[in-house]
This record gives C-alpha cells, sequence and structure tokens, in this order.
C-alpha cells in the first residue's frame, strides 16, 4: 500500500529538488493542457514493481531568465537542480525542462550531444550500448551500473530500479519515450488527471496514491483523494499558483472543504499566506484552488 506521503514524499523527486514539497505534500498549483514529460514515465508496475509513481518537473530557462523575480535563495535552490546534471557539462540555463522521478531525471532543449558524451568521457564514464537512438553511458569498469546516462534527442539519467541495473531501466526508458513501452499516464485515469491538470508550468510537481481514507480537510487531507499535483507558473514579478486535488470520483470534489483548507493555511507562514485573488473550482474528479503571489515571495511554503 502507497499512502499520499509514501508518495509525495519519495515517489516524486520532490526530496531530490527540495521544490513544492508543501503544496504537494497538502494539495497543488496550475498548469493545464498536459506535460511531454509524461511520455517518458513508465507504467508504475515496470518501474521497480510500484503501484504509484510521482514526479517533479521545471523549466531552468524560464527561471534563469526570470532571475531578478526570484528572490535570491528560492533562485539559488532551483538552480542547485544543475547538480543533478554535472557528468553532463550542460549548464541550467539551456535547459528547456527538466523531470524527474523516482531515480531518474530527463533534460530537454537544444543539447548538444557530442559535447555531452565528450563530458560524460571526461567524467570517466564509457559507452556500453546504443537503444532507440540513444547512447548509453555507464561508470568504466563497472559490472553492475547504479547510474547510466543516456544521450540522445534528449539527455537523460538512470539508476538502479527494483530488479533491474541503471542499463536495463535506461532501456525501460527509450522503450517508454518511443512508445514501445507502457506509460503511467495511460495506465493510470488519475496519474493522467494530475498530470492534465499540472501541465507543463514553469515549476510542478505531482503523483498519485492509495485512496485517502482520513478526512481532515483544514490539514489538507480529503477523503476519496487519489492524486495531487502542484504547478508555479512565473509571468515576471508574478506567478499564477493553483492547488489541485484528483478524487476517486467527481462526487468526491467538495469546492468547500478547498475553502476550508485556505481558511485553515493563509495565517503568518501558512501554506497560503502570500497568495492573493483565491479562487475554487471543480471540473470532474479534480478540485483546484489558484490565486497570484509575488514572485520573489516563493519559498518556504513552496518547500
Amino acid at each position: 500500500m502507497q499512502s499520499r506521503r509514501d508518495v509525495l514524499r519519495g515517489g516524486a523527486a520532490l526530496a531530490a529538488t527540495g521544490v513544492l514539497g508543501g503544496l504537494a505534500g497538502c494539495s497543488a498549483i496550475t498548469g493545464g493542457g498536459g506535460g511531454n514529460y509524461a511520455n517518458w514515465i513508465p507504467e508504475a508496475d515496470d518501474y521497480g514493481d510500484r503501484d504509484h509513481l510521482g514526479f517533479t518537473t521545471i523549466r531552468p530557462s524560464d527561471i534563469a531568465s526570470n532571475e531578478d523575480a526570484f528572490s535570491e535563495d528560492y533562485f539559488d535552490l532551483l538552480e542547485n537542480t544543475e547538480s543533478n546534471f554535472d557528468a553532463t557539462g550542460i549548464d541550467f540555463e539551456d535547459v528547456t525542462a527538466s523531470t524527474y522521478f523516482s531515480g531518474s531525471t530527463v533534460l530537454s532543449g537544444g543539447l548538444d550531444g557530442e559535447a555531452v558524451r565528450e563530458e560524460l568521457e571526461d567524467n570517466e564514464y564509457e559507452e556500453d550500448d546504443e537503444v532507440g537512438g540513444y547512447r548509453l553511458y555507464v561508470p568504466d569498469g563497472v559490472s553492475d551500473p547504479r547510474r547510466c546516462w543516456g544521450v540522445g534527442g534528449s539527455v537523460f539519467a538512470t539508476s538502479a530500479v527494483g530488479d533491474m541495473d541503471a542499463v536495463e531501466t535506461a532501456e525501460l526508458l527509450v522503450e517508454t519515450t518511443g512508445g514501445d513501452g507502457s506509460r503511467q499516464v495511460d495506465d493510470s485515469e488519475a496519474f493522467g488527471a494530475v498530470v492534465d491538470a499540472v501541465g507543463a508550468p514553469t515549476i510542478g510537481t505531482g503523483g498519485t496514491f492509495d485512496e485517502e481514507e482520513g478526512d481532515e480537510p483544514e490539514s489538507g487531507v480529503f477523503e476519496h483523494s487519489v492524486g495531487r499535483g502542484a504547478a508555479v507558473n512565473v509571468n515576471g514579478e508574478t506567478s499564477d499558483v493553483a492547488a489541485y486535488v484528483v478524487f476517486d470520483e467527481a462526487d468526491d470534489v467538495d469546492t468547500g472543504d478547498l475553502e476550508d483548507w485556505v481558511d485553515e493555511n493563509d495565517g503568518s507562514d501558512g501554506t497560503f499566506d502570500d497568495v492573493d485573488d483565491v479562487s475554487y473550482n471543480a471540473n470532474g474528479r479534480v478540485g483546484t484552488v489558484s490565486g497570484t503571489i509575488d514572485t520573489d515571495d516563493l519559498g518556504g511554503q513552496f518547500l
């Protein structure tokens, strides 16, 4: 059994990036329109025999172009995600989108594959195989690699997952993005609803979990919820934010519960302390809290 906390603390890459943990753990934020990152995420059962998966996605080039709008501490936190791909020599601002999920990292955006391969070799990686247009690199002289980089149309890194070593995990990701493997977005309607809600924002996260049996709206615990998402869309000095809660059925959505949650957490240092123009919406099985925030107020409540 995987609970809401299991998935949103560990299943997604929230801990790796330190971004959006507060909202994801209690709800979500705006986006809409789905995200191509979902094409990389395998069916949970194939990816370490899981029941659920989560993800974090950010748009580094957009974040870098808005650097002056962020507080210095929060920008530094976001930029520090570059440490996840130090071995490639890729700069944060050159990445259009980076997505993290349970031991894997995917980077996209006009990256120089030849330069990346050279950098990996300089950092003591060697080419292991080529699969589906991706060259796979593992640490030199390691027979059971725990880390593997793939370089092709995008650049990605994987770790050993479940019974698979890192190369086998990489092969699964190539199959998944190439359409030959099963994707979680197709296997799980709840996960698909999360991805559709979050979309492709500046900063976002989401995941699914076992149906919530508790009922404490003021604490962000909603009975019959099965997924959550979070997103921030930065528009210069202000940002659009929203909180998404995905329920088992449309009849389970109660915007009054969402309002109780916001009311209880809009005081000093509360999750919604700095969020203005708050509104509530129910669309099918998804309940949404949306609003705006000064971009330089992004930080503590989103960590």
